[in-house]
């Protein structure tokens, strides 16, 4: 879609927006959908085109970006599995990984650059340390990004149970979701620290006790729903 949106399409394309924002985990329909968003903004005068009402869609939507490109892979998280790699060529291993919204995509990337990349020239691999051995750094590589991908859909499960039970507000659930991509970015994508954090801070904003409880249950409910993705969280080195 190019140009401006027509009034009659103006409400169904926030409604998938609002849709995929709540519900997707890989966010590659909400960016496929850019061009809705670009052109949902592009009003002009005396035309019949979308004239926002408030600033509430566009709060929305920089929400929604900040949201997506939080959950991106760390730099110091590959640093950690690439310990013998170039700063460099590491920089921009990150940021090409990122612009992908696929798993398949994102090993891509990482598939290709490897070989050349995993040590750089001139490094000294300390004896008997597997991330020295590209098959075994590039097996860790995969079962990163999988385990990225995972978690994604975990936090989503985590999000709409709170909503659906009733343990949290809408408010709530979004205040959560923003503090743990938040935290898990601080901590440099470490699910352990994440996890942590994020039900300290459930409790304090929720007020309620039993948050250990209610996470442990779902966690189950997921595990057995999702016994793969649940399996992908456990990723380590």
């Amino acid at each position: 879609m190019h140009g401006t949106v027509p009034q009659e399409n103006a409400e169904q394309t926030i409604l998938s927006l609002e849709k995929l924002f709540h519900s997707s985990s890989d966010f590659t329909q909400l960016k496929r959908l850019s061009g809705e968003i670009r052109a949902v903004f592009r009003y002009k005068k005396g035309s019949k085109c979308v004239q926002m009402r408030s600033t509430g869609f566009i709060t929305f939507l920089t929400i929604a970006v900040a949201y997506t490109s939080s959950q991106a892979i760390q730099q110091e998280a590959l640093a950690k599995i690439f310990k013998y790699a170039a700063a460099g060529p590491l920089k921009a291993l990150t940021t090409n990984i990122n612009k992908k919204t696929t798993a398949a995509d994102q090993k891509t990337v990482l598939n290709n650059w490897i070989p050349k990349n995993f040590k750089a020239a001139g490094a000294t691999v300390a004896k008997g340390d597997k991330l020295g051995n590209q098959t075994y750094v590039k097996q860790k590589a995969v079962a990163f990004i999988d385990y990225r991908f995972s978690l994604k859909k975990f936090m989503n499960y985590m999000y709409n149970n709170s909503i659906k039970e009733k343990y949290m507000t809408e408010a709530e659930a979004n205040k959560m979701r923003t503090y743990f991509w938040k935290v898990d970015a601080d901590t440099h994508n470490s699910y352990p620290d994440t996890i942590q954090a994020a039900t300290k801070e459930a409790a304090r904003i929720t007020g309620k006790k039993d948050i250990l409880d209610k996470f442990h249950a779902w966690s189950g409910s997921f595990q057995k729903a999702n016994p793969k993705d649940y399996a992908n969280l456990g990723w380590s080195l």
